[in-house]
């Protein structure tokens, strides 16, 4: 694999890891000051957002990835970037962690919610949380790499614009994801 390209995996994958932290954070937010929401937000964060940011921005660095690529130069290629994308997705994990608890505590001190509160979260979290999170991370990723070695090369080839492709990509994948995670998190005694 070349260099440029292994970058512009890297960067989109970087992009969207920062552009769905934020729309998570801002989604998952609780828009009133509550202490209680503030002390939840770290293990919200390690255990529900950090797994579904690091699989969304894996999926879509994919996605635009091949689109410039020829059909040939994807098929030799996906192993690599499919392997590359799985290894990067452990610090993506922390990164989306931090950015989305970092993000949802600032803007609950600006509406009013003591400080205070975030520590308590923070010092309330474990191991065990950081742990399901990385297990779900992994789960979901590789249910990402696992789609996109069986079906990018077939989306590829296919006709339809960028925007049709990510639309036919997120009706496929977000039912899937969201059933293994239903899954996974089943699986944890409470």
């Amino acid at each position: 694999m070349n260099e440029p390209e292994r970058r512009r995996f890297y960067e989109l994958f970087a992009w969207s890891l920062l552009g769905f932290a934020f729309l998570f954070s801002l989604l998952g937010n609780h828009w009133s000051q509550s202490e209680y929401a503030l002390s939840w937000i770290p293990q919200h964060a390690v255990g529900m957002f950090g797994p579904v940011v690091v699989g969304s921005a894996f999926l879509l660095a994919l996605v635009l990835w091949a689109v410039p690529l020829s059909g040939a130069l994807l098929q030799s290629q996906l192993k690599r970037i499919l392997f590359r994308g799985l290894m990067v997705s452990v610090p993506g994990y922390a990164v989306a962690c931090a950015l989305v608890v970092a993000v949802q505590v600032l803007m609950q001190v600006a509406l009013g919610a003591p400080l205070s509160a975030a520590r308590d979260g923070l010092a309330r979290l474990s191991l065990s949380f950081l742990y399901r999170g990385l297990v779900s991370t992994a789960c979901d990723v590789g249910l990402v790499a696992f789609l996109a070695w069986r079906f990018l090369p077939r989306l590829h080839a296919s006709r339809d614009s960028l925007p049709a492709k990510l639309v036919l990509v997120l009706t496929v994948s977000a039912p899937l994801r969201v059933t293994l995670a239903l899954v996974v998190t089943s699986l944890w005694p409470s």
